[in-house]
């Protein structure tokens, strides 16, 4: 199964970013992104970028599970990093449960921002 989201990162900057940051994101992906917007000198740009990938990284996995975009359920989906940067999936067991699709299967994420877009793909094999 496979997922893929590109997002306008400008889109995301008109909304209320930390609002929406609230709404979509975990208390640790808050924490991760805060802390790598303070290590870039705190550039609102690089917070902005981040968060339309983790934006875009939940609704690839999202669309490689066949679900459409679900905000209710977008802070269930953790997008987390491992020690040398590499995102991962990590999912409530609610959500889980819900999804039974996902047992016994890998997630990988992939997350990339340029140019004013912020692209994902996830593949669940």
């Amino acid at each position: 199964m496979v997922g893929v989201d590109i997002v306008d990162v400008s889109r995301i900057e008109k909304l209320e970013t930390q609002k929406l940051a609230t709404r979509i994101l975990s208390k640790q992906e808050q924490e991760y992104l805060n802390k790598k917007s303070n290590l870039t000198n705190g550039k609102p740009s690089e917070y902005i970028y981040s968060l339309a990938g983790f934006w875009a990284a939940k609704e690839a996995f999202l669309k490689a599970i066949g679900v459409g975009i679900d905000t209710d359920n977008l802070n269930q989906i953790e997008i987390l990093h491992k020690a040398s940067g590499e995102p991962y999936v990590k999912i409530n067991d609610k959500l889980f449960k819900k999804y039974s699709i996902l047992n016994g299967k890998s997630i990988h994420i992939s997350i990339s921002h340029d140019a004013n877009m912020a692209i994902s793909v996830c593949f669940i094999v």
